[in-house]
């Protein structure tokens, strides 16, 4: 049974959804309390990168991906896979905010700094990925992949 009213189920338990930017709420509250680098900080940075890939809210996911990986980096060392499938996951964010830049024709400095950044990331994560998964691992393929498309925005 469902009470409309109150939003709860007849265990107590809460029905109503998690408000869309939670992850975001919880890191302003978190911020000033806890370091940058703390892991309950990175954990919810982690989740607010995901929701905003989600969302389709590209800079603000970068934001909280280099977060992440400057964490990562810190702690697991640059051979970590975690740095790996970030530096992966920002680059693909990155290359998403290149190709919308290149369609909308926005100022040429702005687009090429982006392109800069997604090659930076995706070279770095196929260099990871290749040590931690292995050199024909189809994640790597991938990214390889990536990388060409991103190479080739430069060459336009």
């Amino acid at each position: 049974m469902l009470d409309d009213e109150a939003g709860e189920d007849e265990d107590g338990w809460g029905t109503r959804e998690v408000p869309q930017e939670a992850p975001e709420d919880c890191i302003r509250l978190m911020s000033g309390l806890f370091h940058p680098q703390h892991s309950l900080f990175v954990r919810a940075c982690e989740f607010a990168f995901e929701d905003c890939c989600r969302q389709g809210r590209a800079a603000v996911a970068a934001e909280y991906g280099n977060i992440c990986l400057n964490a990562y980096r810190k702690y697991g060392g640059h051979c970590w896979r975690n740095v790996g499938l970030y530096e992966y996951k920002l680059g693909g964010v990155l290359l998403g905010m290149a190709r919308e830049a290149a369609g909308a024709r926005a100022k040429e400095e702005e687009a090429e700094e982006v392109v800069e950044e997604a090659e930076e990331h995706l070279s770095c994560a196929v260099g990871v990925l290749a040590r931690t998964h292995g050199k024909e691992h189809p994640m790597v393929r991938k990214v390889e992949g990536m990388l060409a498309q991103v190479r080739a925005m430069r060459t336009k």
